[in-house]
């Protein structure tokens, strides 16, 4: 199927859009235009056509106030759902004493306990968003090493910085076996390509070639162990074994950056998916962020006593303004302790579960295959599950599908996830309430998928 019957209708479907039409009215055609593929160009897609204006449980609420149902939860952020009690009265306690000061606080000790244990870190430290937290262990791996090279995956996102945004998206045309060139795509990023080796994809022949190239240069390698943006793809075990094995021989750091599927995927992230296997694979350090402090400010690189006490041996820039900020602390105090506790983790997670069976009881005919892990999941066709990410075409066809699908499902009250076919459950889904609307969504995206896919191929 050609990727421009799916752009013919992509068009049709941006031009109706609430907030498209509005800039047409001020800017013109021509400026409209500019900034939409602005946008484009800078989020990787469409101006969102909703303005939300509140929210409860799991629904959202246009300026019309008409219902959404949320199956997204913004990348995993609100997993809490909207306006949720329980967070509520954490943050309106925290706003009601002094937000930032001078030391550490026992909620900060608290926090950082609760975060250890669960997380089976030695220790952490405390950032606003996942780059800060990235950026801290690319810099905790150079100390530890005196090396400045880090080894990525072409398509994965790690940081708004230099090196984790290089090659942070698919071009199409990487061989998944080999050493990649690395692709800025940041303005005044390209100076730094020499600091960064791109593997192609995920398998064991690329990683044995670049650290045969590179082994003695390398400071860290970072691992999306689930690709947050490919609809939490896994890494292939063989691929995280051969890594940590590789590191160990070469002195190098493991690091796993879970900002965005550390909360989803687990109740310990990304170790409650393999849990058999940890010795064989478990990272030096590890970043999270986004669901563990729903949606407020925070993020956390941990690991092991030896590399977190080298920021208090040496002379490392670590210290972030806000990192101590009371509302961020009660909010992913709140979360870990009485919203996403294990108990409900593990239910959710059978949601999530329920909703996939559900979803490839309707779509098997269309070759489409939806996978669940933790609270989130994704449709994609089936056999892009069995092949390394490079090889999977993410660009062209697919992209044109996945916005439409987007789109449309926001016309019939679903918000989805932009980029793919995807979803994250939140807690409000374990009421009655949820266990009804998640039936009425998995008939809307049955419909819309079937709908697209036919007008496509009949047109």
């Amino acid at each position: 199927m050609k990727k421009t019957r799916f752009n013919k209708f992509l068009n049709e479907e941006i031009l109706k859009t609430l907030l498209y039409a509005e800039a047409l009215k001020v800017f013109g055609n021509e400026r409209a235009s500019h900034l939409a593929q602005r946008h484009q160009d800078l989020f990787h897609t469409p101006a969102v056509p909703v303005n939300f204006e509140y929210g409860r449980g799991i629904y959202l609420y246009d300026a019309q106030k008409r219902p959404y149902i949320d199956i997204a939860n913004y990348n995993g952020i609100t997993l809490a759902g909207h306006n949720n009690p329980v967070l509520k009265r954490a943050l309106a306690k925290a706003a009601s004493g002094p937000l930032c000061t001078f030391g550490v606080r026992k909620d900060m000790i608290d926090l950082a306990e609760l975060l250890c244990d669960r997380f089976e870190l030695d220790g952490v430290s405390f950032w606003t968003a996942g780059s800060e937290a990235t950026l801290e262990a690319l810099r905790i791996a150079r100390e530890a090493t005196g090396r400045r090279k880090v080894l990525k995956v072409a398509g994965c996102y790690h940081a708004a910085d230099w090196y984790g945004s290089i090659s942070s998206a698919y071009e199409g045309d990487e061989n998944p076996c080999a050493i990649a060139e690395p692709r800025p795509l940041v303005p005044g990023t390209a100076a730094y390509k020499d600091d960064l080796v791109v593997l192609g994809g995920w398998t064991t022949k690329a990683l044995h070639q670049a650290f045969a190239a590179h082994g003695e240069e390398l400071a860290a390698v970072f691992i999306e162990p689930f690709v947050g943006s490919l609809g939490y793809l896994a890494a292939p075990l063989e691929f995280l074994q051969a890594a940590r094995k590789l590191c160990d021989r070469y002195g190098v750091v493991l690091v796993w950056d879970e900002v965005w599927c550390g909360a989803v995927v687990g109740v310990n992230g990304a170790y409650s998916q393999w849990q058999k296997h940890l010795n064989e694979i478990r990272p030096d350090l590890r970043c999270l962020a986004k669901g563990i402090a729903a949606g407020a400010p925070f993020a956390v690189c941990g690991g092991s006593y030896a590399l977190m006490t080298l920021r208090g041996a040496c002379d490392i820039s670590s210290t972030a303004t806000y990192y101590q900020n009371r509302i961020s602390i009660a909010a992913a105090h709140a979360m870990l302790q009485k919203i996403l506790t294990p108990e409900n983790h593990r239910a959710l997670s059978e949601r999530s579960q329920y909703f996939a069976e559900r979803l490839n009881e309707e779509l098997a005919m269309f070759h489409l295959e939806a996978k669940s892990f933790g609270l989130g999941g994704s449709i994609r066709p089936n056999e892009l599950w069995l092949r390394s990410p490079a090889e999977q075409g993410i660009g062209g066809v697919l992209d044109s599908f996945y916005d439409l699908f987007w789109l449309r499902a926001l016309d019939d009250g679903l918000v989805s996830q932009p980029g793919f076919i995807g979803w994250t459950l939140s807690t409000p889904y374990l009421e009655d309430e949820g266990e009804e609307a998640l039936d009425t969504a998995v008939e809307k995206v049955v419909t819309i998928v079937k709908d697209i896919l036919q007008e496509c191929m009949f047109s």
